[in-house]
């Protein structure tokens, strides 16, 4: 499981409500002293916000905040009316769909646990443009 630092501002996020909007990113990708980080709400007072300390690019701080919030969420009743998590990662969306390969292969990992989770839990994943993403989240 991916070390991290995590704290909340606001209160409690919803772990039912219908949607979320999730990001994460690297600052120095790829180098031996990257800055990751995630983030997500459910449009309420909550950001959840992390410090990846062993992720070393974006997509790898994409996937380990999307399965963090995955592993938060409850499962749906009825289970076909699941949550929607928006996203500005196109990669990682039609990854976890099974529409494009994964090429990365330290990423199989997170990618099959995400989309274990987005089927147990019934999730919709959109992609959604960076600047809806950075109003939401100030990032």
């Amino acid at each position: 499981m991916a070390r991290s630092r995590g704290w909340k501002l606001g209160t409690n996020m919803n772990p039912a409500a219908k949607e979320y909007w999730c990001d994460g990113g690297c600052t120095g990708n790829g180098t031996d002293h990257p800055h990751a980080y995630g983030s997500f709400t459910d449009k309420g007072e909550t950001i959840w916000a992390y410090k990846w300390t062993d992720a070393r690019t974006s997509n790898e701080a994409e996937y380990m905040t999307l399965q963090q919030l995955l592993r938060m969420l409850a499962v749906p009743i009825p289970p076909e009316k699941g949550p929607i998590i928006h996203l500005d990662s196109r990669l990682l969306v039609e990854q976890i769909m099974g529409r494009w390969k994964l090429k990365a292969k330290h990423l199989k990992e997170l990618k099959d646990d995400c989309q274990k989770l987005v089927r147990e839990k019934s999730v919709t994943l959109v992609w959604t443009p960076r600047n809806e993403i950075v109003e939401v989240l100030g990032h």
